[in-house]
This record gives C-alpha cells, sequence and structure tokens, in this order.
C-alpha cells in the first residue's frame, strides 16, 4: 500500500476551522506524492475523481470540503505534467488509471469489510504473501524492463 505520510490531513482538509492555506498546502503535498509514486514507476494515469456533489445540484453551493477530490485530481495532474515534460522516456499517453475517491461513495464497506490498506492491496493486487512485485511492459510490449 501507499500513504501521504500526513498524519494531519483528514484534520487540515475536514475539520471544524476551515484554513484554506493549511488545507491547499495539505492537498499540494499529497498531489505532490502520489505522482511521485507514478514517475518513480513510469506509470502515466488517466486521473478520474467523483465531480463535487452540490455541482450537480444548481441550488445547493458548493464549499471547499465539496471540492478536496477535484482540487487534489488537478494538483496530480499538474505535477503529472511537469514529470511528462521532464522525465526521459516517461508515458506520454495514460497508461493506467487513477481513481480519486472519498468514504462518501460506498459508507457501508468500512463496517462490513476490513478498511486497511493491507486488506485492500490483498483485495487489489496478485500479491504473494506481503509482496507485491510491479513490472512495467517493455517498448513494443516487450519484456518488461
Amino acid at each position: 500500500g501507499f500513504i501521504t505520510n500526513n498524519e494531519r490531513a483528514l484534520e487540515e482538509l475536514f475539520g471544524d476551522e476551515e484554513n484554506n492555506r493549511q488545507a491547499v498546502a495539505c492537498l499540494n503535498v499529497m498531489a505532490t506524492r502520489i505522482a511521485s509514486v507514478f514517475a518513480s514507476l513510469r506509470e502515466f494515469p488517466f486521473v478520474r475523481f467523483r465531480a463535487a456533489r452540490s455541482s450537480l445540484d444548481a441550488n445547493t453551493m458548493t464549499t471547499f470540503h465539496d471540492l478536496i477530490p477535484t482540487k487534489l485530481a488537478a494538483g496530480v495532474w499538474d505535477c503529472l505534467m511537469k514529470y511528462k515534460k521532464s522525465v526521459p522516456n516517461f508515458p506520454q499517453t495514460e497508461t493506467c488509471e487513477l481513481l480519486i475517491i472519498d468514504r462518501t461513495i460506498d459508507q457501508i464497506a468500512p463496517v462490513i469489510h476490513e478498511w486497511t490498506y493491507d486488506a485492500m492491496c490483498h483485495d487489489l493486487l496478485n500479491m504473494e504473501g506481503n509482496k507485491y512485485v510491479h513490472q512495467v511492459p517493455g517498448k513494443n510490449g516487450g519484456p518488461p524492463e
């Protein structure tokens, strides 16, 4: 699994006090760290995110909290564009997908299923014990690099 190692992210993004400067800085750190993982794996993801709920309803005002997935997706995309221009042999087209979602998508899952990064890795990845090996296909579909 991967974490952004930002212990105060929940408080900075969703706390009672709305401090935009801290929240934006937190999102920038998270976006940079997420994009760095993809750059180190030489993967260029198609970034998908959930649209703000209130943007679907003209009568509801959009809050900063509603825009967090959008802002994080934009930050990751901006970092990836910089890597695309500066990192040699970085893919020029999307090679995978990054889904940015929050737990409001499925509110019951944390209750009925263990919701740790370790459990998600075992659910989603082909792991042998506690080990996962990521292989990037070679150029022109050849053997992994």
